[in-house]
């Protein structure tokens, strides 16, 4: 993770993304068919972020898709300076 005093910036795994009804606006720029799933690189506020989804998934380069991140239980470590 990178931060300052203003943001923090974290990754997000592929596979933890979900299209939901209510999710986060991403411009789908991308689609790739692979077997099982669906590699889908898409735009979120200028960022470039990718899903992996069902291949069942009917989505096409223009579309817009709602996404959500289902997270999984995680240890968060700090790093605190204190010199």
């Amino acid at each position: 993770p990178v931060h300052s005093a203003d943001e923090i910036r974290f990754a997000i795994r592929p596979e933890d993304t979900r299209v939901t009804s209510d999710g986060i606006p991403a411009l789908v720029r991308l689609v790739e068919p692979l077997g099982a799933n669906l590699h889908v690189t898409c735009d979120v506020n200028g960022e470039m972020f990718r899903a992996v989804l069902d291949s069942d998934t009917v989505v096409n380069p223009g579309d817009t898709l709602l996404t959500i991140c289902t997270i999984p239980p995680v240890n968060i470590l700090f790093s605190f300076n204190l010199c």
